[in-house]
């Protein structure tokens, strides 16, 4: 024998909300603490889904490369964008040459 179940379009709607609700509202997302970038420091406003971190160089070093982003951001599924590990401090080009 099989039974059916059927909600009404009032519960089915207000399920829906309810889903959009929470899937809107949860803050239950956490990054943990991101690592400094080689050579610099981090500064973070928390763990949780929208939360930023500051990635700043060190002692006159500058960030350089690729994907240089100054700001990363904690994302809904739980990773800073981008990754503060992998940016990198660096000497500039000018601080080297008038060192030699």
């Amino acid at each position: 024998m099989d039974t059916k179940y059927h909600c009404s379009r009032v519960h089915q709607t207000r399920l829906k909300e309810f889903i959009i609700h929470i899937l809107n509202n949860s803050s239950a997302v956490d990054c943990e603490i991101p690592l400094a970038p080689l050579g610099g420091t981090l500064h973070h406003t928390g763990t949780e889904r929208g939360s930023k971190a500051l990635i700043e160089c060190s002692g006159g070093l500058e960030l350089q490369g690729d994907d240089v982003n100054r700001v990363a951001v904690c994302t809904a599924n739980g990773t800073w964008f981008p990754d503060p590990s992998t940016q990198r401090c660096f000497e500039t080009e000018a601080k080297s040459e008038s060192q030699e």
